[in-house]
């Protein structure tokens, strides 16, 4: 029993352990300088007004073929994991966009949710990408929830030839709900910070254009749960009656089992963010056209670089795996 109980101490730590090192790791030795350069997509608002989503382009000039890299909630472009699938990318010789969802560049456009796929669409849709004949797409937490909620949608852009989420969730009620135990608090607060940041530019755009916002800034500040944000910020501005209604409706999970795009589900076993309590039954009730990679080293959207072959990083092997449906 005690032997049972350290051995699972262990693996939580572990998971601990993997999860602040990415973010560690961003601080002090962060990716390779990239070289790509900046461009904006237009897409469109509730209001049915024209707002700017800003991204990071690679174009490989005598690449077909386009991998699309998306951020987690409280996330950007810049990201150390998007950076890393980015190079990762760019290694294999294609084309490459990294993007800001709206809003997550504090430039004020909008805020997005977790089963929103307009950027997604205004992305795939924009000239920037018409010349290339494949796409790819690659989704980060709740980014990942994001490409499987895509993935799962019957009008997809036919170009699209293969889909990969990593430690995304697939539960947004049950996660929410495991994200409050006191261990998990601090990765919370972490990206409410950059939430409320986000809101705050979301704010002082309104009040030039002449909107009013359901809640000030300053009220969303004293958020202190992701449910809280959800029922402030995100139910009264996609229209979801509350955050249960939003969960229900978006939760990724449930659509598992319909997606017939090539689409790897990639999980940290002790991911403390994305935990795999929050995953079942969902994990185990997918279509063929679904992959599951389960680690037991690693952390949230961080692993070691070994974690499935020695010779090749994580964010190799799933620019490999898309390249190879």
């Amino acid at each position: 029993m005690i032997r049972s109980l350290a051995a699972r101490a262990s693996r939580t730590l572990h998971g601990h352990y993997w999860t602040y090192a990415g973010f560690v790791l961003s601080q002090v030795r962060p990716p390779a300088a990239l070289d790509d350069v900046p461009v904006t997509i237009d897409a469109r608002a509730q209001e049915d007004r024209t707002i700017t989503l800003s991204a990071r382009f690679t174009d490989q000039a005598d690449s077909d073929t386009c991998v699309l890299v998306l951020h987690g909630l409280g996330g950007d472009l810049h990201s150390r994991y998007v950076q890393l699938a980015t190079h990762a990318a760019r290694r294999r010789g294609v084309s490459v966009l990294r993007l800001n969802f709206r809003g997550a560049d504090c430039e004020g456009a909008d805020v997005y949710h977790a089963g929103f796929t307009g950027d997604v669409r205004a992305v795939l849709a924009s000239p920037l990408l018409s010349r290339f004949s494949r796409l790819e797409i690659v989704g980060y937490s709740m980014g990942g929830h994001i490409a499987l909620t895509y993935a799962a949608e019957t009008d997809r852009d036919p170009r699209v030839a293969s889909i990969a989420a990593v430690c995304a969730p697939l539960d947004l009620a049950h996660g929410v709900r495991a994200i409050q135990r006191t261990d998990r608090r601090p990765y919370q607060f972490h990206v409410l910070r950059a939430l409320k940041t986000a809101y705050r530019a979301v704010e002082v755009r309104a009040k030039r254009e002449g909107r009013v916002l359901p809640h000030t800034a300053d009220e969303v500040d004293r958020v202190a749960t992701i449910r809280a944000w959800d029922e402030l910020v995100v139910c009264p501005r996609f229209g979801f009656r509350d955050p249960e209604h939003y969960y229900e409706t978006c939760s990724a999970g449930p659509k598992l089992a319909s997606i017939d795009v090539p689409t790897l589900v990639a999980v940290a076993e002790h991911d403390p963010m994305v935990p795999l309590s929050t995953l079942h039954p969902w994990i185990t009730q997918i279509s063929d056209s679904v992959t599951t990679w389960r680690f037991e080293r690693g952390g949230h959207v961080a692993f070691p670089s070994d974690v499935r072959r020695a010779d090749a990083t994580l964010e190799d092997e799933i620019v490999a795996w898309l390249a190879e449906r």
